[in-house]
């Protein structure tokens, strides 16, 4: 977990627990100090912050008392989180590593031992994908954790215990949990642990096993400039394998009689285009062409009125599901500004991310207004952080044939190098519209902060960073309008 510190009227950070709890010792912080952490919605002070230990006398004192995000609230597979309170400093490390990760995570902000089970954790556990206890004596010795487990094993979830300590369970929860799945991590190294516990999550989910990063390779331009081109011997020969098929069956259907060509034909005319993440997304060195990008030209304008047939825009991340396709590689950064900026970036490096938006039309594109914007760091070149990046927006009528608008992976690749568009876009003739947002970073920390985003706005925006407007083509404005949702 990263911590801001405010000390003198100057903000620092990011900073590791290790480092914060090193100064602390040293005398050099106290638990007055304001921090920020995310989770949190303003500035608290250091002894709210989790798992870390406040001199107090002869001893520490353990402090650790704010919860690091919220508790996860939608309509998607979440973990429900059963721990004991007394844990919350080993536990919200866990927790906010899962959290990072992409799991969704829902656990209680604190309930008395003495309070009555509340109906909301029960529906919690009863609509949970996966149930994850943290073992100790604590937990054990807990009337709500026992609750939760029991409910859990009667309800028959999917269930994971994590041992933080060798622990003698009460033979009650032996009987029932002897034979469940669980990970000692007071006996593994940290690493192996780690891994385990994630993998152990991931299949109780169902999720599929993590396809193995791209390889990449660096190619020297006529400029001296580097691009970087992913490896695709693979899709190659899967393209070639599918070429065999066909003309195997082409062959078989016409000796049979029974128009194999007419038959293709008709497969080719009504075969739907479609695309998944990582599938059908041709990078920008193959099926592209370049418009605007670099030209100095002005944005234009929509000729001829402002009348648009379809509108789509949002101000906020937190918004931008409706025609989002696929998201390659990215996730929400939120960062410690009060309130907190919040915008979509990679999670990796050296890996191309996608964002990738499909809107489908009940007309054919005449004119197309987008409005969208990357922002790029260098902190090779100008200190101040960590990493660099690029960028690049494309549109495309169908999804394979891409128009670069605006660009700086290039070539020629121009590290730190952001853009914005707001104005008319080279796409049209189809009744679909596809946008694709590719990013790239190198060195960037990727947990508090990455150095190619774009989106970036907070809850108090007032304006759309995001926004698609279409006119249809004249013959077809008498067809009934099918607006965005705004």
């Amino acid at each position: 977990m990263d911590v801001y510190l405010h000390q003198n009227d100057e903000r620092t950070g990011p900073h590791s627990l290790k480092h914060i709890q090193g100064r602390l010792d040293l005398g050099e912080l106290s638990g007055s100090d304001a921090v920020w952490f995310e989770g949190c919605s303003d500035w608290v002070t250091m002894q709210d912050v989790p798992g870390i230990m406040l001199p107090g006398g002869d001893h520490l004192v353990d402090v650790a008392t704010v919860p690091p995000f919220d508790a996860y609230q939608g309509d998607e597979p979440y973990v429900f989180v059963s721990y004991a309170h007394k844990d919350a400093a080993v536990v919200y490390e866990e927790i906010m590593r899962l959290h990072e990760a992409g799991c969704n995570l829902w656990y209680d902000e604190g309930i008395e031992a003495s309070n009555e089970w509340p109906e909301e954790i029960a529906q919690a556990v009863v609509g949970c994908a996966v149930f994850l206890v943290f073992i100790s004596s604590r937990a054990t010795a807990s009337v709500n954790c026992r609750n939760e487990i029991n409910m859990a094993l009667s309800k028959r979830k999917p269930f994971l215990a994590i041992h933080l300590e060798e622990t003698e369970l009460p033979l009650g929860l032996e009987l029932r949990m002897g034979d469940l799945q669980a990970v000692l991590r007071y006996k593994l190294p940290a690493d192996r642990y780690q891994r385990k516990a994630q993998d152990a999550i991931d299949q109780l989910l169902g999720k599929k096993p993590k396809k193995k990063k791209t390889a990449f390779l660096v190619t020297q331009s006529s400029e001296a400039t580097h691009e970087i081109e992913p490896v695709v011997k693979s899709a190659q020969s899967k393209v070639r394998r599918k070429g065999l098929v066909f003309a195997l069956l082409s062959v078989v259907l016409i000796a049979c009689g029974v128009g194999g060509f007419q038959f293709f034909g008709n497969l080719a005319e009504e075969t739907p285009n479609t695309a998944t993440e990582g599938e059908g997304l041709p990078d920008a060195a193959e099926n592209t062409s370049s418009a605007l990008a670099g030209s100095g030209k002005p944005d234009e304008t929509v000729v001829n009125g402002p009348r648009w047939d379809f509108v789509y825009g949002y101000k906020h991340v937190n918004e931008a599901q409706t025609y989002l396709l696929s998201k390659s590689g990215m996730k929400k950064y939120s960062e410690w500004q009060v309130p907190p900026q919040t915008y979509w970036g990679p999670n990796a490096n050296d890996v191309k991310c996608h964002l990738v938006y499909k809107f489908p039309l009940a007309g054919i594109a005449d004119q197309v207004h987008l409005k969208a914007s990357a922002s790029c760091w260098d902190f090779y070149t100008n200190p101040g952080g960590q990493g660099r990046g690029v960028a690049r927006l494309q549109v495309s009528p169908d999804g394979t044939n891409w128009t670069t608008v605006k660009d700086s992976i290039g070539p020629p690749l121009a590290w730190g190098s952001g853009w914005k568009q707001n104005g008319l876009v080279p796409v049209g003739g189809s009744n679909e519209l596809w946008v694709r947002m590719t990013f790239f970073v190198q060195g960037s920390p990727n947990a508090s902060y990455t150095v190619a985003q774009t989106g970036h706005s907070d809850v108090k925006a007032t304006r759309n960073v995001f926004e698609i407007k279409v006119r249809y083509a004249s013959d077809e404005q008498s067809k009934e309008s099918t607006p965005g949702k705004p």
